[in-house]
């Protein structure tokens, strides 16, 4: 039978009839008219990719084959609900690209206003309605849709996924969770194709992670001695460290922070935090983007207590700290997290220090979509701050390393590989005493007992083309025309990081998830300084970098691979670190200037 007609045929009669026989919005919908989104089948696409024994990628590809050979197919019947996120392509994508490349060459950067982005850019009412339609008669329930319109959330039962999308479910456990995949891609009907980019939810099996390293105890709050000009540091140092101290602090800016599970011990240590260093704790807001329960998640609390901790300590102080709170990594949980950020604009910064190898993200259609959401940030002022990856150019290999000599098989952390977030990768601080800025290196400690590398991410996006404003301002660097990252970097080290307060005791931790909290801590009091009136932060800061390397922190020396491989860090931007780090008062004078 032609695999076009068998679902429809499966479909409830109460469904087939009308659009068989024309009754509804949907018999344009011919069974033989479907049209492909960016939803890959999952299992096979991450099957299919290439992985050296013994690698991580090989070991989760034989976990994935020994699980999925007790996959049980969901019968269209069954009871249990699937949570879907559909979303949808912004209107005149062109337009807004072009109106986004053109705020280089003005000064001040406007922001649109995210009524008048809802206007030109957001799907039509029309649109959203047929997709609802469809949704509705494929038997989905549960229907809400973003005040933006770019996702429309569901629920229905393996057969209304079936119905809508043209693709079965495999059910099945995996590292001690219940999880689905779906046996293939998603489709949806050719009237739609222009409105539907993807569909999230589908498959639950690999999921985002934390990009903190916790290196050792830090003991109760006291600086270990210090043997050299490199060692662990109090988050209060940052602000001293990259010249930020004699800014405005930035209470009069809103900084978010994009969370998953229960956040009761993460509010808990960032209240302990600042009572020990004397900092008042800003307004919190906690928005939950999932309905049912929150689980607890002891090593998400010690990434969102570094997280929330960082920023505060490195800011000052701010005039509300959000927390978009998703139920889970899923793809689906992070990108209404994403949205509903963007949906509430009130946050200049928004933190994520989480990743996945960009591979599965652009199989399973959450790349695509995150682009949507980052570029309606970007055009209204808001700056994604996002973790470049602690793997090195191992991503895909979750660090563990291989024999890689071609850079083409290296690969890179999503969603830092959007064009319209800026990308955070980490370097090792050295300083005089406690924040007299002396130099940085690549962040690469090697590998640790179990043969894992930690390193900054950093490289060359397969799937994501450059940008207007690296386009412009990386020149020859951009040898293949791909997006390239990090943008900017800043100490992500274990051997400089920071002592973090978590569940009773200080800690000390690294990673690009320092890194990344970092700059959202500078970018704040930035924007304090300039009323809350600079936009977003690539495209401010790009050109200010190209023009004027004597405020930057050039970082020239070390690799983010192992034994010699990987890039090469070297004069002016490169793969390993971007831009570097820079002088936060040297930017503001330079900011200053433009807006005269």
């Amino acid at each position: 039978m032609n695999r076009k007609i068998a679902p429809l045929l499966r479909r409830p009669l109460g469904v087939i009839l009308p659009l068989l026989l024309g009754l509804t919005a949907h018999s344009a919908f011919a069974a033989d008219d479907w049209a492909p989104t960016a939803t890959k089948a999952f299992v096979p696409t991450l099957l299919r990719a290439p992985a050296s024994p013994g690698s991580s990628t090989a070991r989760l590809q034989a976990s994935l084959r020994s699980a999925s050979s007790h996959a049980v197919k969901l019968a269209s019947d069954d009871i249990r609900d699937i949570d879907v996120v559909v979303s949808l392509k912004p209107r005149d994508e062109a337009g807004l690209d072009q109106w986004l490349a053109q705020r280089l060459d003005q000064r001040p950067l406007p922001a649109l206003g995210r009524d008048e982005l809802i206007r030109r850019h957001a799907p039509s009412q029309a649109q959203v309605d047929a997709v609802v339609a469809h949704l509705k008669a494929a038997g989905f329930n549960r229907i809400q849709v973003a005040p933006n319109r770019l996702l429309i959330e569901a629920s229905g039962r393996a057969g209304a996924v079936e119905n809508a999308f043209h693709t079965g479910l495999n059910h099945f456990q995996y590292q001690g969770r219940d999880v689905i995949t779906n046996t293939e891609d998603a489709e949806v009907p050719q009237a739609l194709a222009g409105t539907v980019q993807a569909v999230l939810g589908l498959q639950t099996a690999v999921q985002a992670h934390t990009l903190h390293h916790v290196v050792k105890p830090a003991g109760s709050g006291a600086r270990p001695d210090a043997s050299g000009s490199t060692f662990s540091h109090q988050l209060t140092d940052f602000p001293g460290i990259y010249h930020a101290e004699g800014l405005p602090k930035g209470t009069d800016t809103t900084v978010a922070i994009i969370t998953a599970y229960d956040l009761s011990d993460t509010l808990a240590n960032l209240r302990h935090f600042a009572a020990d260093h004397q900092l008042t704790v800003p307004t919190t807001q906690v928005i939950k983007t999932s309905t049912g329960n929150y689980a607890n998640n002891g090593d998400a609390t010690g990434e969102w207590s570094l997280d929330s901790q960082a920023i505060v300590a490195v800011s000052g102080g701010l005039k509300t700290l959000q927390f978009f709170n998703a139920q889970d990594l899923s793809d689906a949980a992070l990108l209404k997290a994403y949205n509903a950020a963007v949906n509430d604009g009130s946050a200049k910064a928004v933190n994520v220090s989480l990743g996945l190898d960009e591979a599965v993200t652009h199989a399973d259609g959450s790349q695509a979509s995150e682009d949507a959401i980052f570029k309606l940030a970007a055009a209204q002022g808001q700056t994604f701050s996002i973790s470049s990856g602690d793997e090195g150019v191992y991503e895909a290999e979750g660090g563990y390393i291989r024999a890689i000599t071609d850079p083409a098989s290296y690969t890179v952390s999503d969603p830092a590989t959007s064009p319209w977030v800026l990308a955070v990768g980490g370097t090792e601080v050295a300083t005089s005493g406690n924040t007299g800025y002396v130099g940085e290196i690549t962040w690469n400690e090697g590998v640790d007992w179990f043969g894992r590398l930690w390193s900054t991410g950093g490289g060359i996006s397969k799937y994501e083309t450059a940008p207007a404003w690296q386009t412009r301002y990386l020149g020859n660097r951009l040898t293949t025309g791909q997006r390239v990252l990090p943008d900017f970097s800043f100490d992500a080290s274990g051997a400089s990081g920071a002592q973090v307060y978590v569940d009773g005791s200080y800690i000390n931790v690294g990673g690009t998830s320092l890194a990344a909290p970092i700059f959202a801590g500078l970018w704040a009091r930035l924007q304090t300084a300039n009323r809350n009136n600079l936009g977003f932060a690539a495209t401010e800061l790009y050109p200010l970098a190209s023009a004027n390397p004597t405020v930057l922190h050039d970082v020239v020396s070390g690799n983010n691979g192992y034994n010699g491989y990987g890039y090469q860090a070297g004069p002016g931007w490169d793969y390993p670190t971007g831009w570097g780090s820079f002088d936060t008062a040297g930017i503001q004078s330079l900011l200053q200037q433009a807006a005269r």
